[in-house]
């Protein structure tokens, strides 16, 4: 049986991968955050956060790996990813 934790990080680095995919893809990224006057490491950010979010990881669980995989750098944009998801109606948790 899963823990929540490896629940969050199975579902943090599968989303971060297809999104890594999806980079050079012209398609590839969520649309409303296209269009928000957010840094790309923010909008990367918010992009594996829906990833996640969709395979199940909890938004503490995201905060959590975020700080794992991407060092002070990245938790110093936490906020500011969760305020451009808000922002874009596209935050994922209740």
């Amino acid at each position: 049986m899963s823990t929540h934790t490896e629940i969050d990080e199975l579902a943090f680095r599968e989303a971060a991968a297809e999104l890594d995919a999806l980079a050079d893809s012209p398609g590839g990224g969520v649309e409303g955050l296209d269009r928000a006057s957010c840094s790309p490491a923010v909008v990367y950010l918010a992009q594996v956060g829906m990833g996640a979010a969709a395979r199940g990881c909890s938004a503490q669980g995201w905060r959590t790996e975020v700080g794992k995989s991407r060092g002070p750098e990245g938790v110093r944009q936490l906020d500011e990813a969760e305020e451009c998801m808000r922002h874009s109606g596209l935050w994922p948790w209740a």
